[in-house]
């Protein structure tokens, strides 16, 4: 039992390492969620390559213990933990990117690659010689075992990481825990004389570890790495630039930055505001107020509450409502600004909410009169819900009658082919919602929308006679403004208008993310990543072809395998891995809908997709008595296939059910389950085949992290932004269905 227990500590160290790379790579990619699939896919593509090498070692084990390279490198890997975090933190400013910019995609990949490696390989390559040395010993069953001990051990992770660590260590002490574990698994393989002095050093590190002031400071002074200015700004001194805070929240990574009196607060490596900043909050709130001077009850949605709320407060308001998810930012303000924060926010008119800004929109039953929606761009997932045809319904159901709404989005001047689709869909969307939208023309684009009878108008002497009406005093905003705004001329309102409503734009929905995918090639052009042209082509893609297309790859890649051997039983397993993998992204993304964030639910959500694999495993392990390995796998294979189709039919009913996030939790169990029946029902296979334990297990591990990789990398960049939830989710039905049929053969032989 002892490697049974090796292998649960590596899963546990494993699972809390996963966790801060999941942290520390969303704040490098700067919040897109790219960083999680590209993540996902490399860690599962390094596993693969470690069990191929430990088929190997399982194939060359001299005896019934694991090698003395596979102890020494667990011990490596403890040493490794904690330099990862310094390697994540440093990259930005060694490659030359300032704060806020975008990290291009080849060098996230490799500092990705760089981070998970050798944890990937660790996992992968120990679990096949330890199934060669448990069979040794005459042990039964011990694939599915030792599968189990490591999804016992991943799980406990992310409930541990997501209960209990989180808020309390910082990622350094995080992953000097891991550290600890992975000594200890070491120890618990090793001989006697060598498992004394690894326990030894496991303690050592763990006290050393639960010192809080000197981790404090490792954790703060390497933040600062992050966020100190590049280029000609990069010759700055600390003096002239300083992190003031940077804090870990439920939601995201906190940092508020000084910079010569002005202050930036970034959220997942993204700038959120600037403060102080008086000519832009006037200028923005008074142009958008001369909309709807007469508004009585205005919901803000994100933006810089100090300047923003201070100037709309110079209004007859009755109430401001301010929804910002995050309560972290409001805390860090009153102590960057207590005065001006306890003067604005503590006025009796003001209500702040801490909520997502969807998810109150849902639930409230308050009619507003202007709602103004200062949300990021859409590009990331999260961002794109606040330009979704979901949201702008609920926005549209909140409106009193006459209300206005607001909303912006960053384009080029003369809208280049790039911003403009994305532009386009945005509008498509409203205009599908709403009766009247106007929009501005300049950078950036101001969409104004609202009921037929709703007082929207681009007019320039209008909104000049409404601001004078209104009689509020500022420093820096003039009614002067309104006639001579370049962004209101007439005909350059007209040439906007032309060029959105000639571009072929498809609504913009939770569902099937249009804006967010168009969005990706801009990112792309900021970042320099290059890959403009390969994500462009994505529009040209047929949904449907793309979905049947990988049903044909099922049946085609299993009638392909059909002379060999091991080729069938491997192909269903990667098959396996690939529509497990890619439910599972499907069904983050449905989290992230409904509750605005995946920040610290990583590893609750992969801690439930464990309990799932536990479960298939152990029942699988004894289900097999009575069923064949192959039809077993088959019935898997069919199971996911009705499963996909089950999200694909409910997954849009989700945002209106009473506790949506128990269903996604059930169908991550589930889908767990399904992918264990079939890594368990392989492996067995193999073995009747006359593979040695050791070989069967890498054989199956390999196909399942390789097919796992494919579906964390085309899901989170293809499917998904392609073909929406419900294509993904078709896909994996047809892709597991054909592969189902392609093992028919095999159970008549």
């Amino acid at each position: 039992m002892d490697l049974v227990a090796v292998m649960l500590a590596v899963g546990f160290g494993a699972m809390l390492a996963q966790a801060v790379f999941v942290r520390e790579l969303v704040v490098a990619g700067s919040g897109n969620e790219l960083t999680i699939g590209l993540l996902l896919g490399l860690w599962m593509g390094t596993v693969a390559v470690g069990a191929g090498l430990g088929r190997r070692a399982a194939a060359r084990l001299p005896g019934d213990r694991l090698p003395a390279g596979a102890i020494a490198g667990l011990v490596l890997l403890a040493a490794w933990g904690p330099a990862s975090v310094g390697l994540l933190r440093a990259a930005r400013p060694v490659l030359g990117i300032g704060p806020g910019e975008f990290m291009p995609l080849g060098e996230m990949a490799a500092l990705t690659l760089g981070a998970v490696l050798p944890v990937g390989l660790a996992v992968g390559g120990l679990l096949p010689p330890a199934c060669e040395a448990l069979a040794r010993r005459g042990m039964p069953r011990v694939a599915s075992r030792l599968y189990a001990a490591e999804a016992v051990g991943t799980g406990l992770g992310g409930l541990l990481v997501t209960f209990v660590l989180a808020g309390r260590l910082n990622a350094w002490q995080i992953m000097v825990l891991a550290g600890c574990v992975w000594l200890v698994a070491a120890a618990m393989a090793a001989g006697r004389p060598a498992r004394v002095w690894l326990v030894l050093a496991a303690g050592l590190a763990l006290v050393v570890g639960l010192v809080p002031h000197l981790w404090d400071t490792v954790d703060f002074e390497t933040s600062a790495w992050r966020w100190r200015p590049s280029g000609q700004e990069g010759r700055l001194s600390r003096a002239d630039w300083r992190l003031v805070e940077s804090v870990e929240t439920r939601h995201q990574n906190l940092a508020l930055v000084e910079q010569a009196g002005q202050y930036t607060m970034y959220g997942n490596g993204q700038v959120l505001f600037s403060f102080p900043d008086p000519i832009a909050s006037e200028n923005g709130i008074h142009a958008i107020m001369a909309q709807r001077p007469a508004a009585r009850r205005v919901l803000l949605m994100g933006g810089e509450p100090i300047g923003d709320i201070a100037e709309l407060l110079k209004y007859p308001l009755a109430r401001v409502v301010y929804v910002e998810l995050d309560p972290g930012i409001g805390r860090m303000l009153r102590r960057a600004a207590p005065t001006p924060y306890d003067a604005v926010l503590g006025d009796p008119r003001v209500t702040v909410v801490h909520e997502d800004g969807p998810g109150f929109i849902r639930r409230s039953n308050d009619p507003f009169d202007l709602i103004m929606i200062r949300a990021p761009e859409p590009l990331s997932g999260a961002a794109n819900r606040y330009f979704t045809k979901e949201f702008y319904e609920a926005v549209r159901a909140r409106l009193a009658p006459g209300g206005v709404v607001w909303t912006g989005l960053e384009a080029s001047e003369r809208l280049e082919p790039e911003a403009r689709r994305v532009a386009a869909s945005v509008y498509r969307t409203l205009t599908d919602v709403f009766a009247n939208v106007q929009v501005t023309a300049g950078s950036p684009l101001q969409f104004v929308a609202g009921f037929a009878d709703s007082p929207l108008t681009l007019d320039r002497q209008t909104l000049y006679r409404r601001s004078v009406a209104a009689g509020i005093s500022t420093r820096f905003f003039r009614p002067d403004y309104f006639s001579q705004a370049d962004e209101l001329d007439p005909a350059k309102v007209a040439e906007v208008r032309r060029r959105l409503t000639s571009a072929p734009a498809p609504a913009n929905t939770l569902f099937r993310p249009v804006a967010y995918r168009r969005a990706l090639v801009l990112w792309s052009r900021f970042s320099g990543s290059g890959v403009e042209r390969a994500l462009t082509a994505l529009d040209r893609i047929r949904p449907r072809l793309l979905v049947a297309g990988f049903g044909a790859l099922g049946l085609v890649a299993m009638l392909a395998c059909r002379s060999s051997r091991r080729g069938r039983p491997v192909a269903a397993m990667a098959v396996a891995g690939f529509g497990a993998l890619t439910l599972e992204l499907v069904l983050l993304y449905l989290i992230q809908g409904v509750q605005g964030y995946l920040y610290t639910q990583f590893g609750l959500l992969v801690a439930l997709f464990m309990a799932g694999t536990v479960a298939g495993a152990w029942a699988t392990d004894r289900c097999l008595s009575r069923a064949t390995a192959a039809a077993t796998t088959a019935a898997s294979l069919l199971a996911l296939a009705a499963l996909a189709a089950g999200i694909a039919a409910g997954g849009p009913e989700l945002l209106h059910a009473s506790r949506p996030a128990a269903w996604v939790g059930l169908a991550l169990v589930a889908a767990g389950a399904l992918a264990a029946a079939s890594f368990v029902a392989v492996s067995r296979l193999l073995v009747e085949q006359g593979f040695a334990a050791g070989r069967a297990v890498a054989w199956t591990e390999a196909a399942d992290y390789g097919g796992s990789m494919l579906g964390a990398l085309l899901g989170s960049v293809v499917l998904v932004p392609v073909a929406g939830v419900g294509g993904a989710c078709v896909a994996v039905f047809l892709l597991c269905g054909a592969a189902a049929v392609g093992l028919v053969p095999r159970l008549r032989n």
